[in-house]
């Protein structure tokens, strides 16, 4: 399985009117690929996560950085889970976040 943007927001904010939904979608997804199912997070996925949860202009009260690369890499530390391998791209975003504290619409 591979979850969409739409998914990861609204499984990580308990604020969202879907997030019941998508959050059971999720844990069953990461429980699935625990069991031998596929779940495959998208790099250009992650950041669009990352740019929608931590902008000011999409949410009064934005994630922080921290929590939202938390969210991630928990999702990716379960068993089962893998990041597409496009490429460095979560590594070198991650990082890249990290040092100059992007969030929002400074994300690339």
């Amino acid at each position: 399985m591979t979850p969409d943007v739409n998914v990861l927001v609204a499984a990580s904010r308990s604020d969202h009117p879907h997030h019941a939904v998508a959050r059971a979608w999720l844990e069953q997804a990461v429980y699935a690929g625990a069991a031998g199912a596929s779940f495959t997070l998208m790099p250009m996925v992650v950041a669009s996560f990352l740019r929608l949860v931590t902008s000011p202009r999409v949410f009064s009260m934005p994630t922080p950085l921290l929590d939202a690369i938390g969210f991630v890499d928990a999702l990716l530390a379960a068993p089962g889970a893998e990041l597409a391998r496009l490429g460095a791209e979560w590594p070198v975003l991650r990082q890249l976040c990290l040092n100059k504290s992007l969030v929002g619409n400074d994300l690339p």
